[in-house]
């Protein structure tokens, strides 16, 4: 989703069904426990990832 170019006034109504929509957007299909082996993973394969980079560039 892009970034608003300019701001709009809406409705208080509006707002309120905003604020449901992310707060519901937080109940996903994972379980907290899921999601946090999942970004655990990620961010140990993305670590992996800037190392091999590293020393790639370093052996150039």
């Amino acid at each position: 989703m892009g970034a608003a170019d300019e701001q709009i006034r809406v409705s208080e109504t509006v707002k309120q069904e905003i604020e449901r929509r992310h707060f519901l957007a937080g109940f996903g299909r994972w379980s907290d426990e899921r999601a946090d082996r999942a970004r655990e993973v990620r961010e140990k394969y993305k670590k992996k990832s800037k190392e091999r980079m590293r020393r790639r560039s370093e052996n150039a």
